[in-house]
């Protein structure tokens, strides 16, 4: 690790300093890393054989531990401000009720949902350690102040606004003024999107719209055509029985006078 990075104590002042929102973040962000060490779990829970399996719990337990300190120490400071996030909270009672190796319950858990606001699986995370669990290699000891480093260097790119606690009412006095200038940016930047998904939904309307339009010109046409076609060969039809005979009409004139009466006797 850096060395120019800060003491453990230095880190635990840092941690107890940050605002409220700040420090959900940080939660959520831990949260997230148990889901994805929950996944690969679940992905691997049967490839690895009984001692390889004591190791890799060896390490999630000792995350979900860091987990749970650094939760007590957000309650602690923040109060009713501070809450567990949804994959934290339900594996902690997995593990509580002695069922973390029951696949479909891991499952259930850890799989990206709509309601993944808060600890959704994020693309990179420092210190990780599962994807790379090697067979017969021991998982390293993560401590809280190794998390805040990781969190501290991976922040920027931490999707915040759907981390945020979801608060009654969110007091941004809790935040400092970095923070708030960063929510401000990425506020007007959802704003920008929001106006360009508008506008990109109403151009595929209007191209919609005029499909359709193109459409039942297009129908109307063939049935003009298709009516067309059936007079052209009712009207050939007509043609060829006149020439033929086959439109003379049933009934024939009636013969001359006299023709059907007998000759008189001679």
């Amino acid at each position: 690790m850096d060395n120019s990075a800060p003491h453990p104590p230095d880190r635990r002042i840092a941690i107890t300093q940050l605002p409220a929102p700040a420090f959900q973040m940080f939660i959520n962000w831990v949260s997230s890393r148990i889901r994805s060490i929950g996944a690969t779990w679940a992905l691997r829970m049967g490839e690895l054989s009984s001692d390889d399996k004591v190791r890799f719990r060896k390490g999630f337990d000792g995350e979900l531990g860091s987990a749970l300190g650094l939760l007590g120490i957000g309650v602690t400071l923040h109060a009713e401000l501070i809450h567990a996030p949804p994959v934290l909270s339900k594996m902690v009672r997995l593990a509580a009720a002695d069922m973390i190796h029951d696949f479909n319950s891991v499952v259930h858990i850890v799989q990206d949902t709509l309601e993944a606001k808060e600890d959704p699986h994020l693309m990179y995370y420092g210190g990780n350690w599962w994807s790379e669990f090697c067979p017969g290699k021991p998982t390293p000891n993560i401590e809280i102040s190794e998390l805040y480093d990781w969190w501290a260097e991976q922040r920027a790119i931490c999707p915040k606004p759907l981390m945020l606690p979801q608060f009654t009412g969110f007091n941004l006095s809790h935040m400092v003024a970095g923070e708030l200038e960063e929510v401000h940016g990425v506020l007007k930047q959802m704003r920008r999107d929001i106006k360009l998904d508008i506008e990109a939904t109403q151009q595929e309307i209007t191209r919609a719209t005029l499909c359709i339009a193109k459409t039942k010109l297009h129908i109307l046409s063939l049935k003009s055509q298709e009516e067309r076609a059936i007079e052209g060969e009712l009207a050939k039809c007509n043609v060829g029985s006149a020439a033929t005979g086959e439109g003379r009409p049933l009934t024939e004139d009636p013969p001359p006078a006299g023709s059907g009466l007998p000759k008189p006797p001679n």
